[in-house]
């Protein structure tokens, strides 16, 4: 796939003025929500429970783990994309005790199946070399033969499943969990028996209609269309044709909610920090940003860096140095969130702690001593004899 080719199209398409009309009433849904976060929880909560749905609250990735094992038993399990899953480690967790997951999402499929890492939230395969994807597969190296290929090994598997484990684009204070998705295999975990729902704090949003403006926004920003199913998950399935309602029919018979905390509740009181959490998770700031596919900020980018770091700390967040600081992604960003000047508040985090790069270290050393960044004595060249045409030996990014 041409990369590039793919960030200047998105970019285009996402500065269109119908674009921008629908990003300006994500932000103001976002802004909102995430200011009433805890009460929301507290109605959608409500609802689950007179639902017959299981939800669970909890503070970090272990507890997370732990819960979901429970959950699951000895599976064997079919899962669909979840990205906050993939922050917890819940396949690898699920593995490490014997439990059979499969992911179900094409890309997600390949990734595990090429023992590589996502690159993009929505498009997690997007780098991936088909010609050797389809020496794995031992198919042709064209698309349809790929996906072909990929569809028959997974029917046997949706067969022999008893959980299913799902995400969430967003989960409606009103009591629905709410997906969005294009392949269908969303649906086909939707029937297992058990289904395990792994979401994190900052997905809740009002109502049914304003998750339903978020997930055409999130589909639209990531891909350039709508997606082709919409799921509105309310609860376990069931039949009224019965006379008393019956739980348990086609669909799910039991149904829980994970929701993740991580360091999310701590994030939403540092006010140069919290708007990451209005992000609907389109994934164009990665796929905008001029680094990406070759060095990247992890597939999460921004976004990610900042929210695993308040788990994980200081080390996780030495990825923001690898920001240019161009500012595409805030300007293209749906949710209207500033993610250059979180990049700067970051920085200078880091830099309080005194994490910094060797190469920042030598710019700072050489501005004390000349006021220049390149500096006579840091192996660069002064502010005269760069403008006579030399050149510097060693750049910075600032």
């Amino acid at each position: 796939m041409d990369v590039t080719a793919l960030k200047s199209e998105r970019v285009r398409i996402a500065l269109r003025p119908k674009m921008q009309e629908i990003a300006r009433r994500v932000q103001l849904i976002r802004e909102q929500d995430i200011g009433m976060m805890g009460g929301l929880w507290q109605r959608a909560e409500q609802s689950f429970r007179k639902n017959g749905v299981g939800i669970y609250f909890v503070k970090d990735a272990a507890e997370a783990r732990r819960v979901v094992g429970k959950l699951v038993g000895t599976g064997p399990v079919v899962k669909s994309k979840t990205n906050v899953g993939r922050e917890i480690g819940i396949v690898e967790f699920l593995r490490g005790r014997g439990v059979k997951v499969t992911d179900t999402d094409c890309g997600d499929f390949l990734v595990d199946m090429m023992k590589q890492k996502a690159v993009h939230p929505v498009t997690p395969a997007l780098d991936l070399d088909l010609k050797k994807v389809a020496e794995k597969l031992k198919c042709k190296g064209d698309g349809k033969s790929i996906k072909e290929a990929v569809r028959k090994k997974l029917e046997s598997e949706f067969g022999k499943a008893k959980v299913g484990i799902i995400g969430a684009n967003f989960v409606s204070a009103d009591g629905a969990v709410m997906l969005i998705e294009n392949e269908g295999n969303i649906g086909k975990v939707l029937g297992m028996k058990k289904l395990v729902v792994v979401t994190s704090l900052e997905k809740i949003v009002g109502s049914h209609q304003e998750g339903l403006e978020c997930l055409l926004a999130q589909s639209r920003f990531a891909t350039n269309r709508v997606g082709k199913f919409i799921h509105i998950i309310g609860g376990p399935s069931g039949t009224g044709d019965l006379g008393e309602y019956q739980q348990g029919m086609h669909g799910a018979e039991e149904m829980h909610i994970v929701v993740v905390d991580n360091g999310r509740s701590e994030l939403l009181k540092d006010e140069g920090k919290r708007d990451i959490l209005k992000c609907i998770n389109c994934g164009l700031c990665v796929l905008a940003c001029p680094v990406f596919p070759n060095v990247g900020l992890e597939q999460s980018g921004m976004r990610g860096v900042v929210i695993e770091s308040e788990a994980v700390g200081d080390e996780k967040l030495k990825e923001v140095w690898k920001c240019t600081g161009c500012g595409l992604c805030a300007r293209i960003c749906p949710a209207g969130i500033d993610l250059r000047g979180i990049a700067v508040v970051v920085r200078k985090k880091l830099v309080e702690h005194g994490h910094q790069t060797e190469g920042n270290q030598v710019m700072m050393k050489s501005i004390g001593e000349s006021g220049d960044t390149l500096g006579k004595k840091a192996g660069g060249v002064g502010e005269d004899e760069g403008r006579k045409g030399g050149g510097a030996d060693f750049t910075y990014c600032c």
